[in-house]
C-alpha cells in the first residue's frame, strides 16, 4: 500500500472528473466474475469441445466467438 493519501473518483465533482476523463484519467473498470469463475466457465467450455482436433476446436471456437459479437 501507498503511505500517499488519496481520493475516489467518485468524491470528485463532475467537472472535475470530466476534466480528469479529458487527460485519461478514468475509474477502473469492475469485472463482475472473477478470476476463478472465468477460468471455470472456460474449461467447461472446452469440455464440450475435448474430443474435437486441436484445429476443429480452433476453428469451432472462432466461429462461437464471430457469433458472440454483437
Amino acid at each position: 500500500m501507498s503511505d500517499r493519501a488519496s481520493i475516489s473518483i467518485d468524491d470528485l465533482p463532475p467537472e472535475v472528473r470530466k476534466l480528469l476523463a479529458a487527460k485519461g484519467v478514468r475509474k477502473p473498470r469492475t469485472q463482475s466474475m472473477s478470476i476463478n469463475e472465468v477460468r471455470t466457465a472456460a474449461i467447461r467450455i472446452l469440455a464440450v469441445v475435448a474430443d474435437l482436433t486441436p484445429n476443429e476446436r480452433k476453428r469451432v471456437i472462432a466461429h462461437a466467438a464471430k457469433l458472440n459479437e454483437v
